[in-house]
């Protein structure tokens, strides 16, 4: 066997670059969640021992202070990975595939608004259901929201970073990647929505996890029905806005109608 192949468990014979790409695509994939999880951990551990080494009570960052940990982190290696996409894609050619923003069309408008319900109405229960049936329920992290500078982390990070960059690798470079492997269409949506909730999992537990399973499966859906990201970063947008900014403008606005 030359030094360019290698062989499956199974005794197929791929070339060495798939494997190459694989690694360099996964990587990219899990860049941010291990940036931010092994952070967390390294200054969880470095705060412990510093404490027990100067004779003080043992006392673990709260809360609040590693969800802003987490998101900064996250937002960082988020656009270190994109920046690498980008590359991986331009060498390949396919950057229009692996970032497809197109023009909103009146459809995707419509996709928008009821790909926005279906997650902020299904997302809950979903999460509370998986909850009960392993037995676990999801982390929330609180951030302080009257501080200016974690307000404006939680938007530069959960509002601006997460559905620009997310679409960009789970529903743009991976789709491209499988695509150039010939992955079927079904493989190819469970293998995103797998790799979408698995980088929720170390930070948000298997509940939201598994939510997102269902999440990030109903934007590949109509990432490959759109042929478009626009549609999907515009769901993910307000997703994520939905506590803040997209509920209370409803309550608004319908208090504004019904005078």
């Amino acid at each position: 066997m030359s030094a360019a192949q290698s062989a499956t468990p199974t005794g197929h014979v791929m070339p060495a670059p798939v494997w190459r790409e694989a690694v360099a695509v996964i990587g990219m994939l899990a860049l941010p969640t291990i940036l931010t999880s092994g952070t967390i951990w390294v200054v969880i551990v470095a705060t412990v021992g510093w404490q027990r080494t100067h004779g003080l009570p043992i006392a673990l960052p709260n809360r609040t202070d590693i969800g802003a940990m987490a998101f900064g982190l996250y937002a960082v290696g988020t656009w270190i990975s994109v920046a690498l996409a980008w590359r991986w894609a331009a060498a390949r050619q396919l950057v229009a595939d692996v970032c497809a923003f197109r023009r909103l069309t009146w459809l995707d408008g419509a996709i928008v608004v009821a790909g926005f319900l279906a997650a902020a109405y299904g997302v809950p229960p979903i999460t509370r259901w998986v909850g009960v049936l392993i037995g676990a329920r999801g982390h929330n992290y609180p951030v302080n929201l009257h501080h200016p500078f974690m307000l404006a982390l939680l938007i530069f990070s959960a509002y601006l970073t997460a559905p620009i960059g997310e679409e960009i690798l789970f529903r743009g470079l991976l789709v491209a990647w499988l695509r150039r492997l010939r992955c079927p269409i079904v493989a190819t949506w469970l293998l995103s929505s797998i790799a979408f909730a698995s980088i929720h999992l170390p930070i948000y537990g298997l509940a939201w996890s598994g939510a997102m399973f269902c999440f990030g499966g109903m934007l590949l859906a109509i990432r490959l029905w759109r042929g478009s990201l626009t549609p999907c970063w515009l769901v993910h947008l307000l997703f994520n806005m939905r506590g803040l900014v997209v509920f209370p403008l409803f309550g608004v606005v319908s208090h504004a109608i019904g005078g």
